[in-house]
């Protein structure tokens, strides 16, 4: 029954008799609209606790300190305690005319954390007569069990709006110590703008999106890679985005290393269009080409224009490469390791550059670096080489020859000096012949002839080869020395 607001329900426990004031269940609609993810607890966590102790005749116990237990479960009976506080020692209830009052919580701290689960019950434990009022620490013998049945935890009527904000739920808010998931349609607004209105970042605080609504640009990552300085990707107020900068100065700018794989190959893997459509380049990643204009032909030309120097010489080659030398008036094509005129003339000259040193070992053919040009299988080629060289000694002998691809076809003639007034002629018809070296050549003033014809089974390069007689005695095959062919 209640009467005066007190709930008059009884626990019967040998002789000692416990009533309950509704205070704890009023109480718990406030302590708990809190949860412990807030960064500053603004409620106490603690509850305010009310009874009265009398004996078996309904007579209060006598006034004094009295050593109590207070446990709360989640089921009727059993289970394991989710919170308890004993109190003894220093810390016992203070009974005046068999009324007392606690604040839950003030021994043991209580978590709103207990109170997440439904039903709960809370239960009230006494140690034996004997025992009730001892102070020493532990001295309460509780053998006698707890009092039942335990007392369901209950709410006041206005504290069940605390289980919902507005008729929401929890699960319909964020969590920020949780996985959250946003379905509908979600605006996220500033009050007012910001360099990163917007910031998801590492658990080291690294940038990983950001969206400034002060620029109106997003970046991903901080980046950096490949040389550039900016995010991995970042996009303007403008429309353009960047790579590795946060200012791209086109639709889109890339700011270091850039390398396009497809996952299958494809005969349109990258493509450049006009505003037509039309075709401007296709890398055709299927057959290995790069197409210039369309593949098939049309009424538009696409131009295709090489880079134009504008001073005298070469700049350094690769095999393959092509250019404009409009001081020349000459397209440039860089072969067989050298720069020759691509417009093909009756004789193809290559001019050695620098001094070629052989000295390795006695009679052990080299090459002539800067004297070669490039075959093609089955097409008939003659050359013609003139070498000015010099030797270490008048003693030291010399071999010149040539060495290229297989070849259907393969006759030369090699002549060099051996003295003011000698020379030696070879007529061969295999590569790297003679073998053996002359006896014998001028310090300086030689001269050394080859002229043939050769025909190859394969492409590849048709090299001029020299070797000095005497290991360590060298032969230089000097500056200025020509091959030609046609």
């Amino acid at each position: 029954m209640i009467a005066n607001g007190v709930v008059a329900k009884r626990w019967q426990r040998t002789g000692l008799f416990i009533l309950f004031g509704c205070a704890l269940f009023l109480s718990l609609c406030i302590i708990f609209l809190s949860r412990p993810a807030h960064a500053a607890q603004t409620t106490p966590y603690k509850i305010n606790y009310q009874g009265r102790l009398t004996d078996a005749a309904g007579v209060a116990k006598p006034n004094g300190q009295y050593n109590m237990k207070f446990r709360i479960f989640s089921a009727a009976s059993g289970g394991v305690a989710l919170w308890t506080e004993t109190r003894e020692t220093t810390n016992r209830v203070t009974v005046t005319n068999g009324q007392f009052n606690v604040q839950l919580g003030d021994v043991t701290a209580l978590s709103p954390s207990v109170f997440t689960a439904q039903p709960l019950y809370f239960e009230v434990e006494l140690p034996t007569p004997a025992t009730a009022t001892c102070s020493t620490a532990a001295c309460g013998t509780f053998t006698e069990g707890a009092m039942t049945p335990r007392q369901p935890v209950a709410a006041s009527a206005y504290a069940m709006n605390a289980d919902t904000l507005d008729g929401s739920d929890a699960s319909s808010f964020i969590i920020t110590s949780q996985n959250n998931t946003f379905t509908g349609t979600n605006l996220f607004k500033n009050t007012s703008d910001s360099t990163s209105a917007f910031d998801i970042q590492t658990s080291g605080g690294t940038s990983l999106f950001k969206v400034n609504t002060t620029a109106s640009s997003i970046s991903i990552g901080t980046g950096g890679g490949s040389g550039g300085t900016g995010p991995a990707l970042s996009t303007t107020s403008t429309g353009r985005v960047g790579i590795s900068t946060t200012t791209p100065s086109t639709t889109l700018e890339v700011a270091g290393n850039a390398l396009f794989k497809n996952l299958s190959d494809s005969t349109t893997a990258f493509q450049i269009q006009n505003s037509s459509a039309g075709s401007l380049l296709i890398a055709d990643t299927t057959n290995s080409t790069i197409q210039i204009g369309s593949p098939t032909a049309d009424a538009t030309a696409v131009v295709f224009i090489l880079d134009t120097k504008n001073t005298s010489g070469d700049p350094s080659g690769t095999n393959g490469a092509m250019y404009y030398n409009s001081n020349a008036g000459k397209m440039r094509c860089y072969e067989g390791g050298a720069w020759t005129n691509c417009i093909a003339t009756a004789e193809n000259v290559v001019t050695l550059g620098s001094d070629v040193i052989d000295n390795t070992g006695a009679n052990t053919i080299a090459d002539v670096t800067g004297l070669s040009f490039a075959v093609t299988s089955g097409v008939t080629y003659h050359f013609s080489a003139l070498i000015n060289y010099t030797a270490a000694a008048t003693t030291t002998g010399s071999i010149w020859t040539v060495n290229g691809p297989a070849a259907t076809t393969i006759s030369y003639t090699a002549k060099n000096t051996l003295t003011a007034t000698t020379e030696t002629t070879n007529f061969a018809t295999a590569y790297d012949t003679p073998a053996t070296a002359n006896a014998t050549s001028l310090t300086a003033g030689n001269i050394a002839t080859i002229e043939g014809i050769v025909t190859p089974s394969a492409n590849g390069t048709l090299q001029i080869r020299f070797a000095t007689e005497v290991n360590g005695s060298a032969i230089t095959a000097k500056a200025g020395s020509t091959l030609t062919w046609w």
